[in-house]
């Protein structure tokens, strides 16, 4: 008895320095934030109290109630135990009938509160703000003579209807623990495989979603000349001597949901970019399908089209030539004293900047070629549909840089320092 007469005089003592800012009005700004805080209360609403036991060596737990437009902050200083505790509602100006939120740290998990009604009361925990955001479980219908009050983590139910109300209430947590390992990705309308081998398909009407009609341009390329590895995106780097660096392009749907409208024969009849099994490319215009244009101050090299001659390297250094058969462009990278020239003196090390555009094939819906037997339709760089007038439907920038100093003087080989601290003497 002694020992919760002496909390509650502690707890209305702790508080009664509160500051509450924007009374004045609805339209007050809220002024208070609470980086420390490290918990919420997942319903807050009414009136109750809190404890929880402060994180090891914390002077002072700081809490910040916010209720509509109307802040409040404090500070409380933890016992020899480490604990902190304190009421809201009544007197102190805490409560909030309609809902808020409250926020309290640095505090260690396990720590409760409780909020009490007209006849009863109900008890839950203090819930980490880092899950706060997690997945939220979905709740089943309550009775009719139940009201449901959500808040952030939790719901406040109150047996407040019907012949016999009770006033019984309880806090009933919403919040998973952990977040989602691998949050699934959508299901988009359209065709999906009805046997592993992609042979045959069937339709998905229900419960998906309709791709935006994007597209994209994908750039693939051979090893770096000097690290052997990938090239990565539409970075490359310029070789100084021997054959070109080429990097292919090729146009995809975005991997949203285009399906084709007419029966595949090469496996699975919906448009990605590699991520199904035999997804065709989308078909460029026969006539300037991709062309690609450069950008750069470079003296003596003109900006405009990069001429596609095999033989005589033109603007950025580059030829691009099209092959209507396959769909792909090749953007052929030559060594360019223009651009890169380290042992010149002073040294040459320029950027050039290539963007490439594709021109989608309009098509014939009845011979199955084109963007019209996709669905949804391709959309333009101008975000209108596909026409005879509007064929622009993506870009791509590629940047063409000179190798560094290191990678230009010991091509091919990898760079190993020497042992600083040698244990032979």
């Amino acid at each position: 008895m002694n020992l919760k007469l002496t909390i509650g005089i502690g707890i209305v003592a702790l508080f009664a320095a509160t500051m509450a800012v924007g009374q004045d009005g609805d339209d007050a700004e809220v002024t208070f934030s609470c980086p420390s805080c490290t918990h919420v209360a997942p319903v807050y609403m009414g009136e109750g109290g809190f404890l929880a036991q402060a994180k090891e060596d914390t002077e002072m737990v700081d809490v910040v109630v916010t209720c509509g437009n109307v802040q409040t902050s404090n500070e409380l200083e933890p016992n020899e135990d480490g604990f902190v505790s304190g009421l809201f509602g009544g007197d102190n100006g805490l409560g909030c009938e309609n809902g808020g939120s409250f926020e309290i740290g640095p505090v260690m998990d396990g720590g409760w509160y409780w909020i009490h009604g007209k006849e009863s009361s109900a008890t839950g925990g203090l819930v980490a703000k880092a899950v706060i955001d997690n997945a939220h479980v979905v709740q089943p219908t309550a009775s009719p003579v139940v009201t449901v009050m959500k808040g952030r983590g939790a719901s406040l139910l109150v047996h407040d209807k019907g012949d016999r109300p009770s006033g019984r209430m309880g806090i009933l947590p919403t919040v998973l623990p952990v977040a989602d390992a691998d949050p699934k990705k959508p299901t988009y309308c359209g065709a999906a495989p009805s046997n592993p081998a992609g042979t045959a398909f069937h339709r998905v009407d229900w419960k998906c979603e309709m791709g935006d009609g994007g597209t994209m341009i994908a750039a693939t390329g051979p090893t770096d000349p000097y690290t052997g590895k990938a090239i990565s995106g539409t970075a490359v780097r310029r070789p100084l001597s021997g054959d070109p660096v080429q990097v292919t392009v090729d146009l995809w749907g975005n991997g949203s949901g285009h399906v084709l409208s007419y029966a595949s024969t090469n496996g699975d009849a919906r448009l990605g970019h590699g991520g199904f099994k035999g997804a065709p490319p989308l078909a460029v215009a026969a006539t300037d399908g991709f062309t690609a244009t450069v950008g750069t101050d470079l003296t003596g090299v003109p900006i405009g089209e990069v001429v596609p001659t095999a033989d005589a390297p033109q603007n950025g250094g580059a030829t691009f030539t099209v092959d209507n058969t396959t769909n792909k462009g090749t953007l052929s990278i030559y060594p360019d004293t223009r651009y890169c020239s380290p042992s010149a003196k002073p040294p040459v090390s320029k950027m050039a900047t290539i963007t490439v555009t594709a021109n989608v094939d309009v098509g014939d819906a009845t011979a199955g070629t084109g963007a019209s037997q996709v669905v949804p339709a391709i959309v333009g760089m101008n975000g209108k549909a596909i026409s005879a007038t509007n064929m622009k439907a993506a870009t791509a920038t590629i940047t063409v840089s000179c190798p560094t100093g290191s990678a230009a003087a010991h091509q091919g080989q990898e760079l190993v320092p020497e042992n600083p601290f040698p244990t032979d003497k």
